[in-house]
């Protein structure tokens, strides 16, 4: 390779990182500017807006444990009886529906688990 061919390689070579440089710039204020624009005060629908905020509690600590504890009791069949469901009413303060949507809500995304964990309980006190 000539001197002229070298000349010529270090300066394609030196052009391709100015390139690269440019566009890891430009990446970034790409990437600046879209933050900015999902930004909380640009977000116009109230779903997108309800999943980007912390979920609330719905009940207080002491409704929850009271009826997780129910849950575990009656973990092989987690429906419970009408005098039941009025008892929980009564004691939690919640509207039936309430009530309901409590159990429907638990047992799909916490029963595996709660069902795990009284197992576990079962087999230790063995």
């Amino acid at each position: 390779m000539n001197k002229d061919d070298q000349k010529l390689d270090l300066k394609t070579s030196s052009v391709q990182v100015q390139i690269q440089a440019q566009d890891d710039e430009n990446y970034e204020s790409d990437i600046d500017s879209y933050d900015n624009n999902i930004s909380e005060k640009n977000v116009k629908s109230k779903a997108l807006k309800a999943r980007l905020q912390k979920p609330k509690k719905m009940f207080s600590e002491e409704v929850s444990d009271l009826l997780m504890d129910w849950l575990k009791t009656h973990a092989e069949y987690p429906y419970p009886t009408e005098s039941e469901r009025i008892e929980l009413c009564e004691a939690t303060r919640l509207s039936r529906k309430q009530l309901r949507i409590w159990f429907i809500n638990t047992r799909k995304r916490k029963l595996e688990k709660v069902k795990y964990q009284v197992n576990e309980l079962k087999r230790r006190d063995k």
